[in-house]
This record gives structure tokens, sequence and C-alpha cells, in this order.
């Protein structure tokens, strides 16, 4: 976006103020585009007990975020103390009434997972990057198992995409993960084209139709 490179020197009015120039399909589905993905943290026996979820938000909708909390970025492009604490306060409180981005299954079998907590927010390069960890409510022994996180949200107002590589943190042997990319069929593209076409004020009227459209995250423990 060429209001980028200048972002760092504006002030949360004149954000606002490029927001109403920039041109954009106001009334297509998806509204925001986030990359991210998602980190396992692995204890002894191949016990998973946390996925640490990383969205980094698409470069209009980290301006949008600034504008409607009052904040801009500092000259070297960053976050200063204050807007780093309200925004984080801001979408910590969102969070709690979210069903999260991702869903993580056990041998096909959805597993609960805690609230978010140790939210973290940067500014990086133009992009705002939330970080949070998701406690499983009951650790999962994951060894020879078929476990996969699907990265999506259920209405489609938002599309994840899995960018970041999965790692493994902690001590829980050797295990890989591998990301399926989501590739329509004819079927799934004449729905994503019938989805483009509502409104921001309209909702799907499939439940859980993001899963349709979801990268997932398949994760092999030795």
């Amino acid at each position: 976006m060429r209001y980028l490179a200048r972002a760092c020197a504006l002030t949360a009015a004149t954000i606002a103020t490029l927001l109403a120039a920039v041109p954009r399909e106001v009334n297509a589905h998806p509204h925001v585009f986030v990359d991210g993905g998602v980190d396992f943290v692995l204890a002894e026996n191949s016990t998973l007990q946390a996925l640490e979820v990383t969205w980094i938000f698409d470069a209009f909708e980290t301006l949008y975020i600034l504008a409607a909390a009052g904040h801009a970025p500092t000259a070297s492009g960053d976050l200063d103390a204050a807007a780093s604490r309200d925004l984080t306060w801001q979408l910590g409180a969102w969070l709690g009434d979210f069903s999260g981005s991702a869903h993580l299954s056990v041998d096909g079998e959805q597993t609960a997972l805690d609230d978010p907590v140790n939210l973290n927010l940067d500014l990086t390069d133009g992009r705002l990057q939330l970080t949070f960890t998701r406690r499983l409510a009951s650790p999962q022994d994951i060894g020879a198992r078929k476990v996969e996180v699907a990265f999506y949200e259920a209405t489609y107002f938002y599309a994840f995409s899995a960018t970041k590589p999965p790692t493994f943190r902690g001590d829980g042997g050797p295990c890989s993960a591998r990301v399926n990319r989501f590739n329509p069929d004819t079927q799934l593209a004449a729905l994503q084209s019938t989805l483009f076409d509502l409104s921001r004020e309209e909702t799907p009227e499939m439940t859980d139709v993001g899963a349709l459209f979801a990268d997932r995250i398949v994760v092999k423990c030795e």
C-alpha cells in the first residue's frame, strides 16, 4: 500500500482521512485478511500443552485499527508503550468473546482450548502482529495420533492464511508439521464467489462456513 511508507509520520486524524481515500471492496466478504500460523508447546512424552497463535493483520486493517483507537506509529514505525498497552487490552477483551482461529482436533475429535493469554502486540513493516497462547483444557499425548489445527474464523468475516511455518517448543521429542493449503474445487470456488457478494452487515447462512476455506496444519510425532 502506497501510504505505508509514510505511516510512521501520520497522526491518527490523518490516518482516518487516508482510509477514506483508499479504494477497497467494502461489500466483499471476507472483510479482513490475516496471515500467521500456529506453534506447538510440548512437554515430555509428546504431550501437547498449548498452541502459540500468531496473527498478522493486513496493511489496511492495521491502519483501520490504529485510526479507530486514536493511535499512530512512532517516528521509527513501531508502537509507543501507551499505544501498545491500549491496543493489547482492546484486542484481548475482544478475543475473550471469539471462537478462535485455531481449531484443534486429535484423532478427529475437537479439543477444548482455554481463553487466550500472554497477548503480545507489535507493529512490524506496517502491519500489526498479535501473538497469544491457547492452552489445552486437558493436555494430550499426541504420539502416534492424528493431530490437526484448522486455521479459520467460522463466519469467514476474517480470512486466515497459515503463512508462518509451524515450530515446536519445549521437550516433546521428534515431531514435524506441514501446512495443507486450501485449494478450492469447482464447488467451493462457486460458494466463495457467492460469499464475495455479501455486505459487511450480512452473515453467511451456512454454519461454520469458514472451515471450508481453512488452511490446515497437520502434526506427526514419532
